[in-house]
């Protein structure tokens, strides 16, 4: 009895191990094949029975890029404490942060980067971790909507405007008929969703003729009329996907016209090649430039950007857009918003997790360094594929931040909050000055702030505008700053502190860039810039009147030193009220050599720089009551 059941036992045993080789096979065929998903099953029910390290991290390979964050991040929790091999903490890391887990992240990208101190990919999700608090402080700039048609199992992706509504790729279920039972297929097709004039989204439909095949079909990208497109095809010879030398599935973009409401594929483009993939086009208002995605193996990482040019009738040799946009990452999903605004994906830069949507514009000098659009727009998981309106004010992205399904987002862009926060500081004391009003001026509208106890003062700017901001107070010179919020696409703090400084009244204050040439009144050019800053003041300090002086030195006749020191009192006075400065508000002086200030009196000699120290002009200031 014991020898027929230990029969039975050992017949059992190698029936279950030989059930795991199969399915271990299989799942190894489907992996090699860079079939995760379907790889996923087999791999799944192999670990469920026995613990395998090497089956475990490709079992986390495929969740990693199937995009299951959160089964790749509990796989990888195991891994690391199993194996040594420091790529798995970089892959432990990287789901955390898309998953959201930032200080954990942190923690394994540092053990990380013990072995691999250059990593560029590694430093660059370390000061994503470091830069979260930047990325989601403006989480109020965008109103992010999911769409309505979203289904709950479809993957949907890649929007691009057409006509009244968007055109994106889904693997939705062609047929409206079998949608219900069977809602989603195993390739991808192109939809067009239609907007009402009322805002409701219409059922999406698969655009018709030969755009749409038996293979996949990703990214396109419409010219202005919508009468021409290039789209992204598995490449394809017959019935068969073409792979490379890597075996890796080949992209191509392809050229489709419409007719009667027809898309039908006029051929592929003339930069098109068997050894790597080219997809995700997207052209320019114009019709002059494309940029694409590829994987060429001289690029500067896994997928970087390039530009085409349309140029005698045919497409120009692919030129890389550059290492200010192409990472040792992944950038994807390219918009020309026109020729000079360029929106992107790329898991290589500092962002949020995973891939993250960058902008970027063209100058003189260049790409500038690419903007990362900020939480909501970008989040933990990928986001990608936005394209908006030429205000930049809304539009549509896709990410897969809701159960790991890609689906496509709206979004509106609000007015940033833009803040003004100040201090009034006493010049000579470099104290605060408290309860003092300030004035802020837009279109002729005043605002009155308050200084606080500490001197602070704040308020709320609205975008594109300019302002004026002026302190004033009987006791000091008045101050003012100009403050412009154009141009400000994110909410920012703007600081401006104001120094105001003390009227000493009934004193004389020389004023030594108010000369003149020897022996004459004439106003020099420099001598009228001193009087334009002479006139600011007047001109911000309405409450004051002024005693402008002249004075010479002993040398020479003491009438005609009165006379010259008169007229160029009177001259320059003249020079401040031809400005607009009241009459009454200057009084004009010629002292001669009455009022000298040293030991230079007639008959003493002197050196010419103890002269020149009486040679002067003297500013007295006084309350004035209009």
């Amino acid at each position: 009895m014991n020898r027929k059941r230990n029969i039975f036992l050992l017949f059992v045993i190698l029936f279950f191990t030989s059930c795991l080789s199969v399915k271990q096979r299989t799942a190894d065929t489907y992996y090699e094949q860079n079939l995760y998903d379907k790889a996923i099953p087999y791999y799944q029910e192999v670990t469920n029975k026995k613990f395998n390290l090497d089956i475990l991290i490709k079992l986390a390979d495929c969740y990693r890029n199937v995009k299951n964050y959160a089964l790749s991040e509990q796989i990888y929790s195991k891994i690391v404490t199993s194996n040594t091999d420091p790529i798995y903490q970089f892959y432990y890391a990287e789901a955390l942060m898309q998953n959201g887990k930032y200080v954990e992240a942190r923690k394994w990208l540092n053990k990380f980067l013990v072995l691999n101190r250059a990593d560029s990919r590694a430093l660059n999700l370390l000061a994503s971790c470091d830069s979260i608090e930047m990325l989601y402080k403006d989480s109020l700039l965008f109103d992010v909507r999911r769409l309505p048609f979203n289904g709950i199992d479809e993957s949907n992706f890649s929007p691009e405007l057409f006509h009244s509504g968007i055109v994106y790729v889904s693997n939705r279920n062609t047929d409206p008929k079998n949608y219900k039972t069977n809602p989603v297929i195993d390739n991808y097709n192109l939809f067009y969703a239609q907007q009402t004039e009322l805002g409701h989204w219409m059922d999406p439909v698969p655009l018709r003729g030969t755009i749409n095949s038996i293979f996949n079909e990703g990214p396109c990208t419409f010219n202005n009329e919508f009468t021409k497109a290039y789209f992204t095809r598995n490449a394809n010879e017959g019935k068969k996907i073409v792979t490379n030398q890597q075996s890796e599935n080949v992209l191509e973009i392809f050229e489709a016209t419409t007719k009667d409401g027809e898309w039908n594929v006029s051929g592929p483009v003339s930069f098109n090649n068997n050894n790597y993939s080219v997809g995700h086009p997207s052209i320019s208002p114009s019709g002059n430039t494309m940029v694409f995605v590829s994987d060429m193996p001289w690029g500067y990482g896994g997928t970087d950007i390039y530009r085409v040019q349309w140029i005698n009738n045919t497409w120009s040799k692919p030129a890389s857009i550059g290492k200010v946009i192409n990472t040792s990452g992944n950038e994807m999903f390219p918009f020309l918003l026109n020729d000079s605004i360029l929106y992107f994906s790329s898991n290589g830069m500092i962002g949020v997790g995973g891939l993250d949507i960058y902008r970027t514009e063209l100058t003189a000098d260049g790409w500038t360094v690419p903007e990362n659009l900020g939480y909501p727009i970008n989040s933990p998981r990928d986001d990608f594929g936005l394209i908006c309106d030429n205000e930049e004010l809304s539009g549509y992205f896709s990410s897969n931040r809701q159960q790991g399904k890609d689906n496509i987002f709206s979004f509106k862009r609000n007015a940033p909050v833009l803040t003004l926060k100040g201090k009034l500081i006493d010049k000579s004391t470099n104290k605060p000055l408290k309860n003092i009003n300030l004035k802020l001026t837009a279109n002729s509208i005043d605002t009155i702030l308050t200084t606080d106890g500490e001197g602070n003062f704040t308020a709320q700017l609205k975008n594109n505008k300019d302002y004026t901001l002026r302190a004033e107070d009987k006791s000091y010179f008045t101050t003012s700053e100009n403050i412009s919020t154009f141009g400000y696409r994110k909410s920012a703090t703007l600081n401006k502190d104001l120094t105001l400084e003390k009227v000493i009244f009934n004193k004389p204050v020389i004023w030594r860039g108010i000369a003149f040439e020897k022996g004459k009144s004439d106003l020099t050019p420099s001598t009228k810039t001193e009087l334009n800053k002479l006139f600011n003041i007047l001109l911000e300090n309405k409450n004051i009147k002024i005693e402008l002086s002249c004075h010479t030195d002993s040398r020479g006749v003491e009438r005609d030193n009165l006379i010259l020191s008169q007229a160029r009192a009177d001259k320059a006075a003249a020079y401040l009220i031809n400005k607009g400065i009241s009459k009454d508000r200057i009084i004009s002086v010629g002292f001669g050599s009455q009022r000298l200030l040293n030991n230079c009196v007639r008959g003493i000699l002197c050196l010419e720089e103890d002269h020149q120290i009486n040679i002067r002009t003297e500013i007295r200031y006084s309350p004035y009551q209009r």
